[in-house]
């Protein structure tokens, strides 16, 4: 099977630089990625992680539950962890990255070298979010206007949302079904970062991370809101450079 990854063209086995797979927010493709690469360094390639149900794997039927997610992005990733990696995830990326980090542990003996998180609180953490995969069309839609991130032109076009809401909609349900299994912390860094105008996520969300590792932990905020990952790329890439340059 191919790898559930894009924008890394070295094969299993090839290539030095550290891999650094990268798992979009809900109802993201790799494209969220696709510029990434310019960004950092060249000891970083980077590998956008391409969940069930959007391009390569459009005919899939995208996952619903997280345990089910996790089992679908390791199949195809496995045999790109022998050489040393890390993971970020944005959103409910964040989630499902530091599961499957947790998985590919227990599973494969292997760890990231680094996990690197935004925009989610620590996992422990209960929500207090209203759930959203269960709204009505019109009520979804309402709903990614408020928060943005979606582009005005993409709620306006029907057809795209015909499209673009089932994928949602399973994603927010990953999310929003998911419940949080205590468990050995990982021992690789953690990195967090949060959008000094986000009113999801506050800096002491951010801070429980530390509890998911016994290494060094540290968390930043960065101008923006939720969607900072989009809107200040820059600033986001230069600090995750720096990074990967200091753990790698």
């Amino acid at each position: 099977m191919k790898p559930p990854v894009g924008g890394g063209s070295d094969t299993p086995n090839g290539g030095d630089a550290l891999r650094l797979f990268c798992f979009p927010y809900a109802g993201g493709g790799t494209t969220v990625f696709r510029r990434w690469q310019e960004g950092l360094s060249d000891a970083v390639k980077v590998h956008a992680v391409e969940l069930p149900g959007r391009g390569r794997q459009f005919t899939k039927p995208p996952a619903r539950r997280m345990d089910a997610l996790v089992d679908a992005v390791i199949e195809g990733m496995s045999p790109y962890l022998a050489k040393p990696f890390s993971f970020f995830g944005h959103s409910m990326g964040a989630l499902v990255a530091f599961e499957v980090a947790r998985t590919v542990r227990d599973r494969l003996d292997v760890e990231p070298v680094a996990l690197y998180v935004s925009a989610h609180p620590g996992p422990q953490l209960p929500t207090d979010q209203p759930p959203l995969h269960n709204l009505s069309d019109p009520e979804l839609r309402a709903e990614l206007r408020r928060v943005g991130g979606t582009p005005r032109e993409v709620l306006a076009n029907d057809e795209f949302m015909r499209l673009l809401l089932p994928m949602l909609r399973a994603d927010f349900e990953v999310s929003e079904t998911y419940t949080y299994t205590p468990g050995v912390p990982l021992n690789c860094p953690i990195v967090a970062w949060g959008g000094v105008d986000d009113p999801q996520v506050s800096q002491e969300d951010l801070q429980a991370w530390a509890e998911q590792t016994t290494g060094p932990f540290a968390f930043a905020m960065l101008p923006g809101g939720h969607f900072f990952i989009d809107h200040n790329r820059r600033e986001l890439l230069a600090a995750l450079d720096t990074s990967v340059t200091l753990w790698h």
